[in-house]
């Protein structure tokens, strides 16, 4: 077997959480008395988006994300609500908006069935992440879960990796294949730490960062 330990990324990886985004955010907005539409949401998640590669790089602090992005939202499409109120509202509403993305059951059974060390590695917000793998019955599948909060560093650093590979042991970084949606954490993470990498390929298209690129989860099996 080429590879022994599989990182896996969470959202948009293993979970949807694009849908889940959806899903919590309409609530939230519905609750506020604000407008919502696809193209409400895809305001939103382009202030969100920008603010998490700004951290990914180390400009911002992971806790100015949450109540940002709002606020920008809301200057943008010139609407009166308290930013603060909103993230309170859909931050808990994304803990319990599950969706899986296609086959991730299927390609989390087959890794544990072919002996992989399989870890989750997300820069997620801790107690969603949590709640959302639980809510997803996802646990068993996993014999760590990585979350930036908790180290202390985000993907793409080396310091998340090295982090990671202290718990698992430095034996296990040479037989290490990361599978991600994003270039900018997943790829460039791996890259950064030694490792082979995988592109889930939702949005982004491969580039130099990407060792491999699958459209499907089950064709990552094909590479172990």
């Amino acid at each position: 077997m080429r590879y022994t330990t599989a990182l896996l990324d969470l959202d948009n990886t293993i979970l949807d959480f694009n849908a889940a985004s959806h899903e919590a955010l309409e609530k939230t907005f519905l609750h506020f008395g604000l407008p919502y539409s696809e193209e409400e949401w895809a305001c939103y998640a382009e202030y969100n988006s920008k603010l998490w590669r700004a951290y990914e790089r180390k400009e911002i602090p992971k806790s100015l994300i949450y109540e940002e992005r709002f606020r920008l939202y809301l200057e943008d499409r010139r609407l009166d609500a308290d930013p603060a109120a909103l993230n309170a509202m859909y931050l808990p509403l994304l803990g319990v908006c599950v969706h899986l993305m296609p086959h991730s059951i299927e390609l989390l059974t087959a890794l544990k069935e072919r002996g992989l060390t399989v870890c989750v590695v997300t820069n997620g917000e801790t107690e969603t992440a949590y709640k959302r793998i639980a809510r997803g019955g996802l646990n068993e599948y996993f014999d760590h879960i990585f979350i930036s909060e908790e180290i202390g560093h985000a993907k793409p650093s080396t310091e998340f990796f090295d982090a990671v590979y202290a718990k698992l042991g430095e034996d296990k970084r040479a037989g290490s294949i990361i599978l991600g949606d994003s270039l900018t954490s997943d790829m460039q993470g791996g890259k950064n730490a030694g490792i082979a990498t995988c592109l889930f390929r939702i949005e982004a298209e491969p580039d130099e960062r990407c060792d491999y690129a699958i459209d499907d989860l089950r064709d990552f099996l094909k590479l172990l």
